[in-house]
Order: C-alpha cells, then sequence, then structure tokens
C-alpha cells in the first residue's frame, strides 16, 4: 500500500506560487543528494528557483500511519487502508513532475537512468524484507500454508503480486483467517507497473502534444480508469481494488497537479490556501474513520481520500499555510522519511508474530506497531540509505538494471523452490465401492489420538484443492454471473434426472450425489453459485460490499430451469453464515432470522412444486479451528480434536427442520454423520474430514454416498 514513492516532491509544472520561499527558506534535509528522488532530498522546480516540499514528506506520515493504525486495529480507524490512496496521489504528483523536469531541460527522459534509480530506491529494502519474511514463515507457518506464502514472495519479487490476489479472487478485507503476510506488497507492484508506463506516456505526449497540453492525455488515462474503477467495484471488486487499470487515476490525478492543471492562482491568498488545506486534510481524516470494510471500494468512495490529498499537495504550494507548516514540523517528516521501510516491516510483523506466540490480542499489537517503527527507522538507516547514496549510486544505469533484475529473479526463483520442496503428494487409493443398498452402512472409525496417518485421504498438502469438480470445471456461475449453467454429471443419457441447488454447501455434497449416479443411473444437473443462498431473502455480498442482486436473479432462473426439468429429485443444501438485508436495510447474518427461516420455506415450497421430491441436506458444522493448519502443525490428531457441543448448531437445525417440515420435503440430518458422538474427529480411517472451516473434503463427501443413499431411503 505504500506507492514505493517516487521521491523528489516535484514542483507543480508551470505554476510556482509567487509567496514560495526561496531556498534559504526551504533548506533540503541531510543526505540530500541531486542523483537522487526520494520523500526527503531537494526538489527541482521546472521553471523556478529550486525549493523543497518538506509538506509533501509530512503528508506521506499520514499516510502510513492511517495504514499503521489500521492495520493494528485501532478503535474508530476503520477506513486506514485510505492511506495507500494517498500514496498513490502523491507518488504520482511525484513522478510526474520530474519526469517533467527532466524533459524541460534535455527535451528527453533517459529511461534506464529513471529505472535505475527506481531501483535503487525501491528493490532493496523490498527483497530483503520479502526473503526475511519467506524465511519467517517456513518457521512459523505450517506446511499447509507455506507453499501459498512463498508464491506470494515470487510474485511480490517480481512486483506482479497484485495480479495474484486479484487472480484467486483475495479480499483484503476478509476477517477469517491469517492472511499472507506478504499481502501488502499489491500497492507495490500497482506502482513499479506504473512506473513501466508513465514516463513512455508523458515522453510520448509530451513530443507529440507539447507540455502545454499532456493535461489532455493525463485526463484522459485518468478518466477512462476512474470509470473501470467504478464499474468494477460493482461487478469484480477484487480486480477493481488490485490492478493497475482501475488505479491509475489516483496517480494521474497526482501527475494533473503537477502539470499545474489544479494549481492555486498565483495571486491566491494564504488563508485560502490553508483553508483549502483545512478542508482536505478534514477530507483524509473523514475517510479514516468514516469508510469501512462494508464501503463498496475503491469506486466512488476513493475519490474522497484521494481529491483530499490533490488539495493538500496544492495547498502545499503556499508555504506560509497553516496545513502546510503543520506537516512541515520534524516528526511528521521523521515518519515520512522512514515511511517507505514502516510500510513493508510492520505488515509481516503484525501477521507473523501473532502466529508465532499462539495468542493476539490489542496490547500485543501496539507493541508490534512500536516495534515496527523501530525496525523502520533501522532499514531506513542501513538498508535504504547506502543503495541511493553509497556505492550502488555510482554505477551505471545498465549495471544497476542488470543486478536489479538478478536480485528479484533469485528471490523470486528462491521463494518458489522453498514452495517447492513441500510439493503436494500423490492421491491415495480409490474409494472402496458402496456397500448393498439395504445394508446400513457404517462410518470409518473416528481418529482422536496418535500421529496423522500416514496414508491420509486427501494428503494434507492437497487438501485445499480438494473440492467437488463442479467448483473447479467452470460449471458454477460466478459473482457477476445470473444465468444459471446446468452441467450434466452421471450418466447424460439416463432417463432419471436429479437436481443439485444451492451454493458452495451444496457442490460440497457433489462427490456423494456422484456416487450415487453410477449405482443407480442418474443424471445429474448441477446449479451452483458460491456465496448465493438458495433462500428468498435479500442477500449481501461481503465481496462486492452492496445487495447481491446477481444472486436473487440467479436464484429465479434457477429454480425456473428446475421447473422446466421436473427432476426426480432436487438436492438442495445452503450455507448458514451469509449476509442478508433485513426489513430495514441493515446487515445481519441470516442464521436463525425469521427473514431466513421463511425465506427458505418459500424457496423449498417452489421446489416442491417443480420437483417430484426435494431434500434439504442440513448444515454441517462449522469448526473453530482450522483443521487442516492444526493438523500439519503438530502432526498429531490430539490436539485437534473438538467438541459437538462447541460446533454444531442446534438452533439452526431447527430451522432447517421445521421449514422442511412446512415445505413437506425431507430434512437430512448431516450432523451426525461428522459428530456421531460428543467429539468430532477430523480424520476418520484414512480420511480427512475438512478442507477448511465449513467446507468437507471432496474425498470425504464421497466416502458419505452410502450414508447419504441410506438416509434417502430410510427418511425420517
Amino acid at each position: 500500500m505504500y506507492p514505493g514513492a517516487s521521491a523528489r516532491p516535484a514542483h507543480s509544472h508551470g505554476v510556482r506560487s509567487a509567496q514560495s520561499p526561496p531556498d534559504s527558506l526551504r533548506p533540503a534535509p541531510p543526505g540530500s543528494g541531486p542523483g537522487e528522488e526520494s520523500a526527503w532530498d531537494t526538489a527541482v522546480s521546472t521553471t523556478g528557483p529550486a525549493h523543497f516540499r518538506p509538506d509533501i514528506e509530512g503528508l506521506r506520515a499520514v499516510a502510513i500511519l492511517a495504514v499503521l493504525a489500521y492495520h493494528a486495529r485501532l478503535p474508530w480507524i476503520t477506513g486506514g487502508f485510505v492511506g495507500v490512496d494517498v500514496f498513490f496521489v502523491i507518488s504520482g504528483f511525484l513522478i510526474t513532475g520530474l519526469l517533467l523536469r527532466e524533459f524541460s531541460a534535455s527535451g528527453r527522459i533517459d529511461l534506464p537512468a529513471f529505472y535505475a534509480r527506481r531501483a535503487r530506491r525501491l528493490l532493496p529494502a523490498a527483497l530483503v524484507v520479502i526473503a526475511v519474511t519467506v524465511l519467517a514463515s517456513a518457521l512459523i507457518v505450517s506446511p499447509v500454508i507455506f507453499p501459498s506464502i512463498a508464491g506470494d514472495g515470487a510474485a511480490a519479487a517480481l512486483y506482479v503480486s497484485n495480479y495474484r490476489f486479484a487472480l484467486s479472487a483475495t479480499d483484503y478485507f476478509a476477517a477469517e483467517g491469517a492472511p499472507s503476510p506478504l499481502l501488502h506488497y499489491w500497492s507495490l507492484a500497482v506502482e513499479e507497473q506504473f512506473y513501466l508506463f508513465w514516463p513512455l506516456l508523458i515522453l510520448v505526449g509530451a513530443r507529440y502534444l507539447s507540455v502545454r497540453r499532456l493535461w489532455i492525455l493525463v485526463a484522459a488515462v485518468g478518466l477512462a480508469s476512474l470509470v473501470a474503477s467504478v464499474v468494477m467495484t460493482n461487478v469484480e471488486a477484487p480486480w477493481a481494488f488490485y490492478s493497475l487499470p482501475t488505479r491509475a487515476w489516483q496517480l494521474a490525478l497526482g501527475g494533473l497537479v503537477a502539470l499545474g492543471v489544479l494549481a492555486l492562482p498565483e495571486r491566491w491568498p494564504a488563508h485560502a490556501a490553508s483553508a483549502l488545506g483545512a478542508v482536505g486534510m478534514l477530507v483524509i481524516v473523514a475517510s479514516v474513520v468514516l469508510i469501512n470494510d462494508t464501503t463498496p471500494f475503491p469506486g466512488l468512495a476513493a475519490l474522497a481520500p484521494a481529491i483530499g490529498t490533490a488539495s493538500l499537495i496544492v495547498a502545499g504550494e503556499k508555504a506560509s499555510a497553516v496545513p502546510a507548516r503543520l506537516l512541515a514540523m520534524s516528526i511528521p517528516r521523521w515518519f515520512g522519511r522512514i515511511s517507505y521501510s514502516l510500510y513493508l516491516w510492520h505488515w509481516p510483523l503484525l501477521i507473523l508474530v501473532p502466529v508465532a506466540l499462539s495468542r493476539d490480542g490489542p496490547r500485543l499489537r501496539i507493541a508490534l506497531a512500536v516495534a515496527a517503527i523501530v525496525l523502520a527507522a533501522l532499514s531506513t538507516r542501513f538498508i535504504e540509505r547506502p543503495f541511493r547514496t553509497g556505492w550502488a549510486a555510482r554505477h551505471t544505469s545498465r549495471w544497476t538494471l542488470a543486478g536489479a533484475g538478478a536480485m528479484s529473479v533469485l528471490v523470486a526463483v528462491s521463494a518458489v523452490t522453498a514452495g517447492g520442496n513441500l510439493a503436494t503428494p500423490s492421491d491415495g487409493e480409490p474409494l472402496p465401492s458402496l456397500p448393498p443398498a439395504d445394508t446400513r452402512p457404517e462410518l470409518p472409525r473416528g481418529l482422536f489420538s496418535g500421529p496423522v496417518p500416514a496414508d491420509l485421504q486427501p494428503p494434507l498438502l492437497g487438501a485445499l484443492d480438494d473440492k467437488a469438480s463442479v467448483m473447479v470445471d467452470g460449471c458454477r456461475a460466478g459473482f457477476p454471473q445470473s444465468e444459471p449453467r446446468d452441467c450434466v454429471y452421471g450418466n447424460p443419457d439416463s432417463p432419471t434426472t436429479v437436481v443439485l441447488f444451492g451454493d458452495s454447501h451444496a457442490a460440497m455434497w457433489q462427490p456423494a450425489i456422484e456416487r450415487i449416479a453410477l449405482d443407480r443411473d442418474w443424471r445429474i444437473v448441477a446449479l451452483i453459485k458460491p456465496a448465493c443462498p438458495p433462500v428468498d431473502v435479500v442477500s449481501w455480498s461481503r465481496r462486492l460490499k452492496r445487495e447481491f442482486t446477481e444472486c436473487h436473479e440467479w436464484r429465479d432462473l434457477a429454480i425456473q430451469r428446475i421447473a422446466s426439468i421436473r427432476p426426480s429429485i432436487t438436492f438442495v443444501a445452503s450455507a448458514k453464515d451469509h449476509a442478508i438485508l433485513s426489513a430495514r436495510g441493515k446487515r445481519v447474518i441470516g442464521t436463525d432470522k425469521r427473514a431466513w427461516k421463511e425465506g427458505l420455506e418459500a424457496v423449498l415450497v417452489r421446489l416442491r412444486e417443480a420437483s417430484e421430491r426435494v431434500v434439504l441436506i442440513g448444515e454441517v458444522p462449522h469448526l473453530e479451528i482450522d483443521a487442516l493448519d492444526c493438523l500439519a502443525e503438530h502432526r498429531t490428531l490430539d490436539p485437534c480434536v473438538v467438541m459437538g457441543a462447541d460446533v454444531i448448531d442446534e438452533p439452526y437445525e431447527r430451522v432447517e427442520r421445521r421449514a422442511a417440515r412446512r415445505a413437506g420435503v425431507q430434512w437430512m440430518r448431516t450432523t451426525r454423520w461428522i459428530c456421531p458422538g460428543q467429539r468430532c474427529p477430523m480424520v476418520r480411517g484414512n480420511y480427512l474430514v475438512y478442507r477448511d472451516r465449513d467446507h468437507l473434503t471432496a474425498t470425504f463427501a464421497g466416502v458419505l454416498a452410502a450414508n447419504v443413499r441410506w438416509a434417502l431411503d430410510h427418511p425420517q
């Protein structure tokens, strides 16, 4: 989220304020050098006498402290992640100003030198943090999680982690589970990708449009990006959050400030600049405390911190403006100087240390935030500064770029190799044949103690991907899709058709239904949309941060499709923890609310009218631990056994049972298969039960085929 920034704060092109003090009143801080571009080095104006912008340095402190407070989960800082947006605008301003100064002075832009300076400025500390984080993760996290972190490290070293997280639909605001300790590198990837194309755009635009008209091109790019951001936030939020095309408008906004498009008139009084800066700061602060994880973001909401930042930068042209003087004080500037290293180090500390200590809490997070500040100061002094001003700065651009590229590739390869050493073992033996239909099935023996079986199916390192085929073969409806995808499994020519309908918890039972289909010659039509409950409620999408209208449309179309098929059996299942909107528009969890019960009954009635028979497959227990992580960490079963009373939601079972009875359909209780006694084993026989906190492995679901068949034939 730190934009990796450019460095020398640039003066707005061609609009130097008449009140700007001379250099003697704007001293450059120690360590300044004409060949460096950091937030605390001398900034050279394109048209007037050179002057340094200390307020930009202080503005970085606002951004990084907002991010740090948000990640430390301090009260009221619900939108501290907008510090990243502040960084983006600053970086667009600084880089554009740097490029304009070079073009105005020489009529060209030395791209190798530009990229070499970026490499010296950004890569050393970034690669050190990646290497340390991957190494620490190998020692701290479970072998199940580590390969994913190693992959994140490789992507971060190559500055493509933003697209890795977008492709995996990572929710930046997800509260469940520990996120990647390298998640924050997504914004550095956005910055580096921006650095690749922006100098070329400025060079081409300045040559063929002239510097005076360059703003037209920058504004066009920014407007197109803003439109894409708003549209994508509404239909595919992870891509809107992580990708450069939907974030470029914030960088372009900073570029427009550097071009002078948004500059103050020459004769504007200082008190007017103070008012503008105060409004800008107020807007940023309001964004930090009012925006939260339910706000569709970035979208239109990101305009607030971006415009607030642009206002502060413009107002800061008047050095006597009050906000500029406050930001230029020594404490904000010190935090601004360490902001890059602070951004790099704070997130791995906040993620990995609680895992290592097996505890978390406000005091620990605050202590880690303070530790990150100390570590950042040391990193700035002993890693960043030597590469900016030491021996590396004396090498040619080509040697610098070659060395930087080699180091990035080396770190990436090392991370992949580390993760590859934990490659997924081969699958075990095929599942045993189903017993005769008239034989009451017996569950594999639950294991409560001893080591994890060596022949565990699926193996721990492959369990995360042990999903039903409908979840991986493109047959499920995605988030932005309303049209059902009714893929066919089993015998496509069979005269007997059954339907599997619902969300990912319905898809979870596909392996069991398929095994029964092979036994009874069924044709299976799968109508699956993850995160979309087969319940007539107003769903709220955590991912899209809005009413899940695509779910409502899909549900109605899917039921119409079922009615046209008129299946012999419709199997329906749903997770219990979907977010819904109440009659007052308030977001609630749909577990035992009246609206949920009535909505479930309404859908079951519609399905009963559309099918010869309807079976509601009951919800499975939701674990309070990550079974894979627990088993991989301890290598024994004892610490990973859970008590049935802690995970079986009996009130929700009553909701399901009553809705099924009132609708006149069968309810199939599943908790007795997972927790037949007081304890719930995570391993039965040599079969792993769960792949995450609330989904069975596809393998174990297949094992339960005999139990599903028996319950189907002997309804209670």
